[in-house]
C-alpha cells in the first residue's frame, strides 16, 4: 500500500481512530496497489475556507473513497445538531465526508483530468461506537458508515467492501 505520508508521527494531534486506521494500513498486506491520502488538507473547498480529508483511498479498478474518521464514544443527531462526544456542530461527518469528496473531485476536473470512469463516493467511521448504537434516519443509509466492530477485520477488505458497495448505489 502506497500510504501519504509515510510517517504518522507527523500527525501527534490527531484523533485516536485516525491513528488506529493508520496503523491498521501500514500492517495489511492487501491493497498493495492502492494508494492513501492521510489529512488531506483541501483548501479549494467547494464550501469553506479550507477542509481537511482525514483519508482518501484511490483503489484500481473500482474508485475512490473520501473517508471521514470519527473517535467519539458517543452520537446523537437532533435533526439540525450532531453531538459527537462533546463536541456540537450542524454540519455533520456524512455532510464533511461529501462536501470533501466533491471538493476533491472538482479540483481534479478544472485540471483537465479525465474522471469519466473513475466513480467517487464518501462515508464516515465512527471508530469507537458499535453500529447498533447509530441511530437510523433519513438523512444517511447504513452503508454510508462503518462502526467499531468493523476493525475487527482486514481494512483493506472493509474498505473495498464499503467503496465497493457504495458504488453500486451510483
Amino acid at each position: 500500500m502506497n500510504l501519504y505520508p509515510a510517517n504518522y508521527k507527523e500527525f501527534p494531534n490527531d484523533a485516536p481512530g485516525e491513528k488506529e486506521i493508520y496503523n491498521r494500513l501500514q500492517n495489511t498486506k492487501n491493497g498493495s496497489d492502492w494508494i492513501v491520502l492521510h489529512s488531506l488538507e483541501i483548501l479549494q473547498h467547494i464550501k469553506k475556507d479550507q477542509s481537511e480529508a482525514d483519508y482518501v483511498f484511490m483503489i484500481p479498478t473500482v474508485g475512490i473513497l473520501i473517508l471521514d474518521v470519527k473517535s467519539c464514544t458517543t452520537l446523537s443527531f437532533d435533526g439540525h445538531i450532531w453531538k459527537l462526544g462533546i463536541k456540537s456542530e450542524t454540519r455533520g461527518p456524512f455532510k464533511q465526508a461529501n462536501d470533501n469528496m466533491h471538493s476533491i473531485r472538482e479540483y481534479l476536473l478544472s485540471m483537465n483530468i479525465d474522471l469519466r470512469n473513475v466513480p467517487f463516493v464518501s462515508a464516515v467511521w465512527f471508530t469507537h461506537i458499535p453500529r447498533n448504537q447509530i441511530q437510523a434516519s433519513i438523512s444517511w443509509n447504513p452503508e454510508d458508515f462503518l462502526a467499531s466492530e468493523d476493525l475487527n477485520r482486514d481494512i483493506a477488505d472493509v474498505i473495498k467492501g464499503v467503496t465497493e458497495t457504495l458504488i453500486t448505489r451510483l
